[in-house]
């Protein structure tokens, strides 16, 4: 069976094809998987597949959180979020449709569809993405949903032919997700178009292009509101003089540079490393925190202390000479005083040769293992850790345990 993205390339390309030639075939015909009946839902109401528009909501709409990575490597931090607002839930029954009437292409295979109406937000640190739109869901199975998305009329920065490989006279990009309760991951993908000849002769051909990719992990819904976040946020200029009393170039002046030290591993062995933080005209943002632990709440634990932040978004580059890291990534430099400055950047997809199950505990016996780089920045130079967290299943059955345990892989 052709997956659903292939198909859509197949047919989109079939339309540059004919493109020139339109004016003979009269109006665009409706070729592909389409509805030949529609049956609106409640949300719960089930579907003649098994599951409800609820099932599916259940399954794909979160809030999720992770990273975009470019085909240069670059990353970049990605919000995506999905939210119900009461829209329309609708039951599909597919069949393959051309003008040579149904059915003719049955081994494309047509699955029956649940859609759910829904907005969808995509935000990514570099400022790339920053839209927001009506999306529909759809799920051939309870357990994921997909969309597809043209990425016309984008209001980030967003340029598919600057991550083009090629030059083209025109780069049209979309973007493709399947979400579930695990998680978020999709692709950003374009065609570039390049004419040739003129009048009869002329000649439209199209080449597919990958631009990007993501994956992300869903927002636990107890802790999505749980926490010191921002109940106002307040962008800025690098020279715009902040509540807290000073600038993001008040911070850059020492911060934006690179900084060279050993890195120790925990079994005591060292190797040199670098750690370089480069602005280059990102967001920044001034954060007024507050605690909260319920939805709309706020103070309910003023104890604990929120402070506010100027956060500024930078790329970080940290690369040992051993070859165990060789990173890059766009994130946030978070700094409450003018002369300290922290971030942070999960390890997941380190791209040396780095895997923390090599620095776990001699005998553990974990299910899965993450690790994760904090820095504390100062103009006398950094310091910061590079930790482990192991997680597994203590017992089976009823009695099993869920834990999560941490361990030292290395600091300078």
């Amino acid at each position: 069976m052709i997956p659903a993205r292939s198909l859509f390339l197949i047919l989109v390309l079939g339309s540059i094809v004919l493109a020139g030639c339109s004016s003979q075939f009269g109006e665009e015909e409706k070729i592909g998987c389409l509805p030949v009946t529609t049956t609106v839902l409640a949300l719960g109401d089930p579907s003649p597949l098994g599951f409800s528009g609820q099932d599916v909501l259940d399954a794909a709409g979160h809030d999720y959180r992770g990273e975009l990575v470019y085909e240069d490597g670059t990353r970049t931090e990605l919000s995506l979020d999905v939210a119900y607002e009461g829209g329309e839930v609708r039951f599909h029954d597919n069949e393959w449709i051309s003008d040579d009437g149904r059915d003719i292409a049955p081994a494309l295979g047509c699955p029956d569809t649940v859609e759910v109406d829904v907005r969808v937000r995509v935000t990514t640190m570099d400022g790339a993405f920053a839209e927001s739109w009506s999306e529909t869901l759809a799920a051939s199975e309870a357990a994921s949903a997909t969309f597809h998305r043209d990425l016309d009329g984008m209001t980030g920065t967003f340029d598919p032919a600057a991550h083009a490989a090629g030059t083209y006279d025109e780069v049209s990009a979309f973007l493709d997700a399947t979400l579930g309760a695990a998680g978020a991951e999709g692709e950003v993908s374009g065609i570039g178009t390049q004419a040739s000849g003129s009048g009869s002769d002329g000649v439209v051909s199209g080449t597919m292009l990958g631009l990007a990719s993501f994956s992300a992990a869903p927002v636990p819904t107890d802790e999505a509101l749980v926490g010191c976040l921002p109940v106002t946020t307040t962008a800025l200029g690098p020279d715009d003089p902040s509540p807290l009393g000073f600038s993001a170039n008040d911070v850059l002046a020492w911060a934006d540079g690179t900084d060279a030290f050993d890195l120790t591993y925990a079994d005591g062995s060292t190797t040199p490393a670098t750690l370089s933080v480069s602005y280059s005209g990102g967001a920044i943002e001034y954060r007024d925190n507050e605690w909260m632990s319920a939805p709309g709440g706020s103070d309910a634990a003023p104890a604990l202390g929120c402070e506010d932040d100027l956060q500024i978004e930078v790329t970080v580059s940290f690369r040992t000479d051993d070859g165990t890291f060789d990173e890059s990534w766009t994130t946030r430099l978070t700094a409450t005083v003018a002369t300290r400055a922290t971030l942070y950047n999960d390890l997941a997809a380190a791209t040396g040769t780095f895997d923390p199950a090599d620095y776990a505990p001699p005998g553990s016996t974990y299910d899965s293992i993450r690790a994760h780089f904090d820095a504390a920045l100062e103009s006398a130079g950094t310091t910061g850790t590079i930790d482990g967290q192991g997680e597994g299943t203590s017992g089976s059955g009823p009695e099993g345990v869920a834990y999560a345990e941490s361990f030292p892989i290395a600091s300078w």
